[in-house]
């Protein structure tokens, strides 16, 4: 894909070995979901291995696809999966394919959709509202209202980090667009499954990321929304669960908008967390995520 607003991370990708390491390290850190984000994940041919070992170590598998390059080998993946992330940012070829820069992806969403379906997969659709996109976001509703492997509708507010930063010129709207878009689309869709919006400040502080190299990094206001940039702060492999909990900072209302969860377990693991020395005698935050749509 070239998305333009993008804010992946890039670097030599950890191999299957050390994937399945760090696996192990975020399970023994309490975490019980991981997301298999990118980029697109499904173009790492161990997917499928990283996703059964998660599932035997007792992680929950998530995983999200722009659904350009699955396998039937992957698709034999899929149903060990909480759930699969889709991006569809229109409705329509046109829209759609240009915000993702790939000329055919739209169909082949479509065509994921059915199958997912067919073969009973639940699926989150994420929409990036930007400037490219915002007059048809609400045309959407049809769509999503068709397909029953649809269980959440999330709307993201763009927010410029990374590629995103450099190109924010050609994708940010004002928060007060971006709500009329939630608003407009909240009255054209009647369908069963959850609409949900994510708003950038609430991406703050909502949850942990691991880049393809293991370095460990969230989203700070500061560096990610002011600044653009990820700030890394070690890699997962070296970092004690200590360190990782002084230095990730979490904010648990924002923390639980990307869960579904019931709120005394989530509370259960932030404790078990938070119950870690921080070195240095600074104020711990709570620390880590299961991550969710």
């Amino acid at each position: 894909m070239r998305c333009g607003f993008c804010f992946r991370t890039s670097g030599q990708a950890l191999t299957t070995a050390a994937s399945l390491s760090l696996l192990r390290i975020v399970r023994t850190g309490g975490i019980d979901t991981i997301v298999f984000a990118g980029g697109d994940p499904s173009l790492r041919r161990d997917l499928p291995e990283l996703i059964t070992h998660a599932r035997d170590i007792g992680l929950q598998a998530v995983v999200h696809t722009n659904g350009h390059a699955l396998s039937e080998r992957m698709w034999e993946a899929l149903p060990l999966c909480d759930h699969i992330g889709l991006s569809i940012d229109g409705p329509n070829a046109e829209v759609h394919d240009k915000m993702r820069g790939r000329p055919g992806n739209y169909r082949r969403l479509l065509g994921v959709l059915e199958r997912c379906t067919v073969e009973g997969i639940a699926v989150s659709v994420r929409t990036m509202v930007s400037r490219g996109n915002m007059d048809e976001v609400h045309h959407m509703a049809p769509v999503m209202e068709k397909y029953s492997c649809i269980q959440s509708w999330k709307l993201l507010e763009f927010t410029a980090v990374e590629l995103g930063w450099d190109n924010r010129d050609n994708y940010q709207i004002p928060t007060n667009d971006f709500e009329s878009v939630l608003h407009r689309t909240s009255e054209s869709y009647a369908g069963r499954a959850r609409l949900e919006a994510l708003r950038t400040a609430e991406k703050v502080g909502g949850y942990m990321m691991i880049s393809p190299a293991g370095l460990i990094y969230g989203v700070t206001a500061q560096a990610s929304v002011q600044q653009g940039r990820h700030e890394f702060i070690g890699s997962i492999d070296s970092l004690h669960l200590s360190k990782i909990a002084g230095e990730i900072y979490i904010d648990l209302a924002n923390h639980q908008k990307h869960l579904h969860r019931p709120a005394a377990r989530q509370q259960e693991i932030i404790s078990q967390l938070n119950s870690h020395h921080v070195p240095d005698g600074r104020e711990k935050q709570p620390a880590l995520k299961g991550f969710r749509p």
